[in-house]
C-alpha cells in the first residue's frame, strides 16, 4: 500500500532520504545529481558506540551537505510486521466512519487495545453502485514509536512509512531500464529476496503475496531445480486462492545473494517461469561511499523509499 501511515506524519520536507533498517544493517539513499543518487551503508555491528541510523546520517550529512530542516526520512518497515486487508464497505461513508470500522478490523487481527495500533487506509474505488473497496494497513504502534525514536536521535523527521516489499517493487520497476531488463514488467512477476529468503509475487503495482523460500543460495542445477519447484508450487497455490487468475507467472528475478546461477535461466517444459539473476554491478547511478557494499535488496528498498512522496 503506497504511503501507508503517511497521514500521521504531515509536513514532508523537500529532501527525502530513503531508509532500509533491518537485520542487514542500515542503508540510506538520497537523490543527488539528475541521474544519480548517494548510498550510505552501515553494516550491523553489535558493539557499536551509537545507533546505526545516527552513524549513517552523520556520514550522509558530511558527504552531502543539506540543511537539517530540509531532510525527512522515508522508512521501510518489514512487511511481516504489517497487516494489509481489503474491506468492502457501503459507499458514502465518511473518512471518520471508515476509520472506526478500520479500528475494529485491526483489533480483531491484533489482540491489543486500539491505542496500541497504528493504521492507515486508502479508498480504492467503487466495486458496485452500493459498495466500495477500502485497503487497510496496520501494525503495532510500538514499531512506529521505535522508528520515530531512532529518527529523533538522528535529529531528523519521518514523513512516510511503508512496507519494504512495496519499496522493493517500486525500485525494480523504476530501474528496469538501467538493469537492462527490456520492456516494462508484465504482471504478475516474482522476486526472490536475499536478506530473508522469500518469494514475492507482484500481482499489481500495490498487491503482493509472500512465501518463505527454503533455499538461499543456488550452487548447482539441483538447487535451482528445487527452487523452481518451490516457485511453481507457490504460484499454483496463489492461483487456487484467485479462481479468476488466468495470467502466467512468466518471470522471476533473483537478487544477488542467489549467486552461482547463470545470468539468465530459461523456463522448462513444466511451465515454470524464466528466472533472471540481478547482481549488484547491474544497478547503476549510485555514488557508493563504503568499502562494504550494502546487500542489493537493502539498497533497492532504500532507493524505492527515496522516491516516495506524501
Amino acid at each position: 500500500m503506497r504511503n501507508w501511515l503517511s497521514r500521521h506524519f504531515q509536513g514532508a520536507l523537500p529532501q527525502t532520504v530513503g531508509v532500509y533498517s533491518g537485520e542487514a544493517g542500515v542503508c540510506l539513499v538520497k537523490a543527488e545529481v539528475p541521474s544519480g543518487y548517494r548510498c550510505i551503508y552501515q553494516p550491523p555491528t553489535p558493539e557499536a558506540e551509537q545507533p546505526a541510523l545516527l552513524s549513517a546520517m552523520q556520514r550522509l550529512r558530511a558527504l552531502s551537505p543539506v540543511a537539517q530542516r530540509h531532510v525527512s526520512l522515508s522508512v521501510a518497515l518489514d512487511a511481516d510486521e504489517v497487516f494489509v486487508r481489503p474491506l468492502t464497505l457501503p459507499s458514502g461513508l465518511s473518512d471518520d466512519q471508515v476509520a472506526q470500522i478500520a479500528i475494529v478490523e485491526a483489533v480483531a487481527n491484533l489482540p491489543v487495545p486500539p491505542e496500541e495500533i497504528c493504521l492507515d487506509f486508502i479508498r480504492a474505488g467503487s466495486v458496485s453502485d452500493s459498495d466500495e473497496t477500502v485497503r487497510l494497513a496496520f501494525c503495532r504502534r510500538e514499531r512506529i514509536d521505535e522508528i520515530l525514536a531512532q529518527a529523533e536521535t538522528a535529529a531528523v523527521t519521518v514523513s512516510v512509512i511503508d512496507r519494504d516489499i512495496q519499496a522493493l517493487h517500486d525500485a525494480l520497476v523504476s530501474e528496469h531500464g538501467r538493469l537492462g531488463l527490456g520492456a516494462p514488467f508484465e504482471y504478475p512477476f516474482g522476486i526472490i529476496t536475499q536478506i530473508k529468503p522469500r518469494l514475492l509475487i507482484c500481482l499489481s503495482p500495490n498487491s503482493f503475496e509472500t512465501y518463505p523460500i527454503r533455499i538461499s543460495e543456488i550452487t548447482d542445477a539441483m538447487a535451482f531445480d528445487a527452487l523452481r519447484q518451490q516457485v511453481v508450487t507457490y504460484w499454483n497455490r496463489s492461483c487456487m486462492l484467485r479462481a479468476d487468475e488466468q495470467r502466467p507467472l512468466s518471470l522471476v528475478l533473483l537478487l544477488d545473494a542467489c549467486g552461482g546461477a547463470d545470468r539468465s535461466m530459461q523456463s522448462s517444459s513444466d511451465g515454470a517461469p524464466a528466472f533472471r539473476r540481478l547482481a549488484m554491478s547491474e544497478l547503476q547511478g549510485a555514488m557508493l561511499d563504503d568499502e562494504v557494499a550494502p546487500p542489493l535488496e537493502a539498497r533497492l528498498i532504500a532507493l524505492g523509499m527515496a522516491g516516495r512522496q506524501l
